[in-house]
């Protein structure tokens, strides 16, 4: 645009072709470049005008309390965090914090579906409030200015035709792509605060006296003994002193969004590049998380016959967490004596915060997705779509605690984990309009889905010193005991897990103008986390629905009233690939304090780390 010029935008509605210049195949490019990627709303959308005023970090944030039957849980006040969301509820026990990690929905963004940690992050440690990586929430890789919808599938029918990964729900993201017409370039920005509370804190006086009256109506001559030794001394000021904590808990915080939107393209092809800076903290223990996100998307139609859609997005979380002292102690997997806490004193605060200076928690996940589509038209009412996509997730999180927090055994830890996923998809449709009122769809397609899962993970205690926070070896490779650590008791684990999904599928869809639609798909799975006779799996599902407006007089106050109802039978993958060995005994060789030391009468051995057993004709799962 020239200086002092008028920006013009340029639109399907607003476009003049002159006849003399462009024929009518431009005009079908432009319409089939606008269509690229384009999907009917198929399950309830978040409002994303929300979007505008509130800095959300993550989709499930978006649409927590807003759309019915799906329950978003926030543990902590953690930018960041992981976050579980399930739709109509629990479908199983939650025993194990893996058995809610087994109910998530399948998050799909721009069709990619992604992947996060695979479960078997929780099986190291004995205590599994959280896996021992960075915990980050993996699916918070896009800016919410970004987004265009949020869409929550639920509908049994629906969720068959993606297969056994969608018995949890879906939950579709759709990102902003690009627009036809003249260069844009946008700039936005957002700064916002987060407040302290007002909080009124409590001291051992407080304490005291609520503990005290129920001492003395039932506690024992011998409980009584053991009354909190902290509380026994009134004259003890760290304990009975003033309560001013708080001040350096809580903090007052900056949130800053920054993002730049390039976007433009001609009839044949159009592209955009958006990139954004995030910075999120909390307003209590300094916590806070920093996203870098960019992506970039291609779009073209080089035939009539012919278009193609791309995106490449490229994102990095660095997350500052918690002092909590559950999280610490969960990682070095260590109790120690809790009788007497952290006094509330502001002062004796300020000096565990001090002390914190010497720690290093390091939490870090880089992130890489995208796809590239190809849509062909062979004949007027028959298409076929191909499309590979992928999604690399990198965890690293390096920790050290000093003797000083530890009871005087200091402690450090190293994580490096990836999950990876490509993904083929083929589909051939055919379209068929009986008569004006009446038109049939078919779709046939494969599906092939590689999944990788792996983690080295290494923890060390007792080091020499504070100040060597790494795991030293001795020097030459070629004499024995290269690997022997010194001055650390180090203990090393190691795990990674592949599945492979292959898929063909079936779907017709009968439509009579508005009034109703029915669909049906027909399905068939196999999985490698299966054993080979029980390895395929026929699941389908039937839905229709009814638009009851054709029955009443339009309103005004109702532009939508429908009737739906569906069945579907889906099956449902298993997570690990022990299943795939066949029939198994269960054994329980392992020390009862420390379940992941396997030993047979003491002495180590190998040993299959499965504490549960199963037979062969247990093998098919289905919902």
């Amino acid at each position: 645009m020239k200086p002092g010029g008028k920006k013009k935008v340029i639109t399907l509605s607003s476009l003049k072709l002159r006849p003399d210049t462009v024929n009518q195949d431009s005009v079908n490019f432009l319409k089939k470049l606008q269509t690229i990627n384009k999907r009917t709303s198929v399950g309830d959308s978040a409002n994303m005008v929300i979007v505008e005023t509130k800095p959300f970090v993550s989709p499930q944030q978006v649409i927590k309390g807003m759309i019915p039957g799906v329950i978003v849980n926030e543990n902590t006040y953690e930018p960041g965090r992981e976050q579980s969301l399930l739709v109509r509820g629990l479908k199983s026990p939650l025993i194990y914090k893996s058995d809610l990690h087994n109910q998530q929905p399948l998050y799909i963004l721009d069709g990619i579906p992604l992947i996060g940690d695979h479960p078997f992050v929780y099986d190291i440690k004995k205590y599994d409030n959280i896996n021992i990586g960075p915990a980050t929430n993996q699916f918070a890789t896009s800016d919410m200015d970004n987004i265009k919808s949020i869409e929550v599938i639920k509908d049994p029918a629906i969720l068959a035709q993606y297969g056994p990964l969608a018995t949890n729900g879906v939950l579709l993201i759709t990102t902003k792509k690009a627009v036809v017409g003249d260069r844009q370039i946008s700039i936005n920005s957002f700064l916002g605060s987060s407040l302290i509370e007002s909080i009124t804190p409590v001291n051992g006086d407080y304490e005291n006296r609520f503990r005290s009256q129920f001492y003395a109506k039932y506690a024992t001559s011998a409980q009584k003994l053991n009354y909190a030794g902290y509380l026994r001394d009134s004259t003890n000021t760290d304990y009975y002193g003033p309560t001013n904590w708080h001040k350096a808990y809580y903090d007052n915080s900056l949130t800053h969004n920054v993002n730049l939107s390039i976007t433009g393209g001609s009839e044949r092809a159009n592209f955009k590049f958006y990139g954004g800076v995030n910075s999120l903290p909390g307003s209590a223990e300094s916590t806070k998380l920093d996203r870098y996100n960019g992506v970039f998307y291609i779009n073209m139609v080089p035939f009539k016959w012919l278009s193609l859609a791309s995106m490449v997005n490229v994102t990095r979380l660095d997350r500052d967490r918690n002092k909590s002292f559950r999280d610490r102690y969960n990682e070095t997997g260590y109790l120690p004596d809790v009788t007497t806490p952290l006094p509330p004193g502001g002062s004796v605060y300020q000096g565990f915060l001090n002390e914190y200076q010497k720690v290093i928690d390091n939490n870090i996940n880089n992130m890489t997705k995208g796809y590239i589509s190809l849509n062909f038209d062979i004949l007027k009412n028959l298409s076929y779509k191909t499309q590979f996509s992928f999604d690399y997730n990198q965890s690293i999180r390096d920790v050290f605690w000093p003797t000083t927090l530890m009871e005087t055994i200091n402690f450090v830890s190293n994580y490096f984990g990836y999950n990876q996923r490509f993904n083929l998809t083929n589909r051939l449709n055919y379209k068929i309009d009986l008569t004006s009122n009446h038109s049939l769809s078919f779709d046939l397609g494969h599906v092939y889905w590689a999944d990788k899962n792996k983690y080295n993970y290494a923890t060390a205690y007792d080091g020499p010193s504070d100040f060597i926070k790494v795991n030293v070896v001795q020097g030459n490779a070629s004499e024995g005991g290269y690997l022997s650590p010194v001055g650390f008791m180090t203990y090393r684990y190691t795990d990674d897990i592949e599945h492979k999904l292959s898929s063909f599928f079936g779907n017709v869809k009968y439509t009579y103008k508005d009034f109703l639609d029915i669909n049906y798909t027909l399905r068939t799975d196999g999985s490698s986390n299966r054993t080979p006779d029980k390895r395929w799996y026929i699941s389908s599902g039937l839905s229709a629905e009814l638009d009851l407006l054709s029955f009443v007089k339009p309103s005004d106050n109702l532009n939508k009233l429908r009737l739906g109802a569906s069945f579907a039978r889906i099956g449902e993958t298993f997570l690990t690939d022990q299943y795939a060995y066949g029939p198994q005994y269960r054994t329980d060789l392992g020390w009862d304090k420390e379940p992941n030391m396997i030993s047979y009468n003491g002495f180590a051995t190998v040993s299959r780390p499965y504490t549960m057993g199963w037979a062969s004709w247990t093998s098919c799962s289905g919902n």
